[in-house]
């Protein structure tokens, strides 16, 4: 039974250090302020996130969720965020649809091989200037919108990775103007399920409201404030939490953000 038990607990640990070794080296892309928090649950789930900056004019978010848990699910997402990087490397200013059908691709093969029978919601995001595209079945999009002081939800579509050979008919690029300031909230459901001692979940509205409540702090204290709420909410942490916030800078920050790049290279 000992035995049993250390061959669980290392299979987690070995689980949990893929999934954090997966997290980028920075959250700042030139031409917005981006911030990123992730706490792993005790039993690994699989909540994954990424920030490529491939050019100035090319920068993408991506932020999925493999389902079950353990050494699986951490090579899966290893198994995606090289497949995004590469596509995206090789095939400049590629569609985040063409990114993700083809990243669906080496999934499948390679969840075939292992016997495996997970999937991965997968969202990828391509910010152009102040547009943002997007494809992917994952949470739904919050996003504030600074001139009206409102928040609006934009769904997300399209099919899961990993579930069949061929999904591109499924997969839809969409696209939205971002303004100075507008902030992008992306989530797992780890978020949004978390559950008080009543049974309750925090849900997509309560983060709604914390999103518009803390909106003009910077996207760091945002995110910490969020999950601070989340955690106080939450009766026992049983899956990853993981939220991506997204502001378009304005002219001024963008020229404070250019001068503080000027000096670090």
């Amino acid at each position: 039974m000992q035995d049993a038990r250390d061959a669980l607990w290392s299979e987690m640990e070995l689980a949990k250090r893929i999934q954090t070794a997966l997290l980028p080296g920075k959250e700042n892309i030139k031409g917005y302020h981006i911030a990123a928090i992730m706490d792993p649950a005790k039993e690994v789930g699989g909540d994954y996130y990424d920030i490529i900056e491939a050019s100035d004019d090319d920068k993408w978010v991506t932020i999925g969720d493999v389902s079950g848990h353990g050494v699986d699910s951490g090579l899966i997402m290893m198994m995606a965020q090289t497949s995004i990087l590469s596509i995206i490397q090789n095939n400049r200013y590629s569609k985040p649809s063409s990114v993700l059908g083809s990243v669906n691709s080496i999934i499948r093969e390679n969840i075939s091989r292992m016997g495996s029978d997970h999937y991965m919601s997968l969202m990828a995001i391509r910010l152009n200037g102040s547009t943002m595209t997007f494809a992917g079945k994952h949470q739904d999009i919050i996003v504030y919108r600074s001139s009206s002081n409102k928040t609006e939800i934009i769904p997300s579509t399209g099919t899961w990775l990993g579930i069949a050979d061929n999904i591109g008919k499924f997969l839809k690029d969409a696209s939205i103007r971002l303004y100075d300031g507008d902030i992008v909230l992306l989530f797992t459901d780890g978020i949004t399920e978390a559950n008080n001692n009543s049974g309750a979940m925090f849900g997509q509205e309560r983060l709604q409201q914390a999103l518009h409540l803390y909106a003009d702090l910077p996207v760091g204290k945002l995110l910490d404030n969020i999950m601070r709420d989340v955690k106080a909410f939450n009766h026992e942490q049983v899956d990853d939490m993981t939220l991506v916030a997204i502001k378009k800078v304005s002219p001024f920050e963008l020229q404070s953000q250019q001068k503080f790049w000027s000096q670090v290279k």
